[in-house]
C-alpha cells in the first residue's frame, strides 16, 4: 500500500494455509541451493523457468532463484483465478504469470500482451518448458491504434512509455485496450505496464470484468494518478481489497 495515500484498510484476501516447518525447511534449503548451482531451469509453482543470463539482469536472476520474482502477482492469481475465467494480461514479462495463469484457466482462455519484443523468444521458450501456449502477442496495448515510443530499460522488464531517462527508445505497434478487451471478451484483467495503468484503465470497458489485478507505479507517475485511478476504478462497481500492506500491486473484485 502507498504510504503517502490514507486509503482506509480493505478485506485481505482468505490466507492460504501456511506449509509445515519440514516443508518450509525443505523449501529454504532448496532456494539457497541455487545461488550456488546456478540452475539453468527452476520450477516455481509447478512453472518451469528458463534463467537466461544473458538476458536477464542479475536483480531479476536472483528474484527467481529466491521465488521473489512477481510473487505478489502470483499469490493472487492462485488464490483469486478460477477454471472458467478469461484473463487478459498486459505485460508478461518473461511468462510466469502467464503461466500461472493458463494453469487455473487453460492456455485458451490467456491471452497476453508484451510490448518489449526482445522478451519475446524466452517467453516462448518457457511456454515451450511447460507445455502450454497461451496466446501471446508480442505488441503493446494503448489507448488508441497507432505507433508509440517505448523505452527499453537497462532492467529489459521494466520497459515502458515512459522515459525515465536511461531507456533506449524504439517503436512499436499497438492495439487499443478497448478493442482487445471487445474481441477477447475477457472477465479478467492483469496489468503490470509501469506506469500506463494509469492511461488504459480509464480507457477499458469495465462492465464485464469482474477481476483486476494491478502493479500500481506510484514511483513512476506520482502519487496522485494512483489515487485518481483508484477513485475511477472503485467507481466502476469494485472493491479494492488490500492484499499486501507493504506492496503496490492491488487486487479489485466487482461488488
Amino acid at each position: 500500500m502507498l504510504k503517502a495515500l490514507a486509503f482506509p484498510p480493505f478485506p485481505r484476501p482468505i490466507p492460504v494455509e501456511p506449509a509445515s516447518w519440514p516443508n518450509r525447511l525443505g523449501h529454504t534449503l532448496k532456494k539457497r541451493a541455487r545461488k550456488f548451482l546456478r540452475p539453468r531451469v527452476i520450477s516455481i509453482s509447478g512453472v518451469k523457468l528458463e534463467i537466461d543470463r544473458r538476458r536477464l539482469p542479475s536483480p531479476v536472476v536472483r528474484a527467481l532463484y529466491r521465488e521473489r520474482y512477481e510473487d505478489r502477482e502470483a499469490a493472487l492469481v492462485r488464490d483469486v483465478l478460477s477454471p472458467g475465467d478469461r484473463v487478459l494480461e498486459l505485460g508478461a514479462g518473461i511468462g510466469y504469470i502467464s503461466l500461472l495463469c493458463a494453469q487455473r484457466c487453460g492456455p485458451e482462455a490467456v491471452l497476453s500482451y508484451e510490448a518489449n519484443p526482445e522478451n519475446e523468444v524466452l517467453i516462448r521458450r518457457n511456454f515451450e518448458l511447460n507445455g502450454m501456449k497461451p496466446q501471446l502477442r508480442s505488441r503493446a496495448i494503448s489507448v488508441s491504434r497507432n505507433e508509440r515510443e517505448l523505452f527499453i530499460e537497462p532492467n529489459i522488464l521494466s520497459t515502458g512509455f515512459i522515459n525515465r531517462g536511461r531507456g533506449v527508445a524504439t517503436t512499436v505497434k499497438c492495439d487499443p485496450i478497448a478493442d482487445v478487451i471487445r474481441e477477447f471478451r475477457p472477465n479478467c484483467l492483469v496489468m503490470d505496464v509501469e506506469g500506463a495503468e494509469t492511461d488504459l484503465l480509464p480507457a477499458a470497458p469495465l462492465e464485464n470484468i469482474t477481476k483486476i489485478i494491478v502493479e500500481t507505479h506510484a514511483h513512476i507517475v506520482g502519487d496522485a494518478a494512483i489515487r485518481n485511478l483508484d477513485v475511477h476504478i472503485q467507481s466502476q462497481g469494485f472493491r479494492r481489497f488490500e492484499a499486501f500492506r507493504d506492496c503496490r500491486v492491488w487486487l479489485y473484485l466487482r461488488r
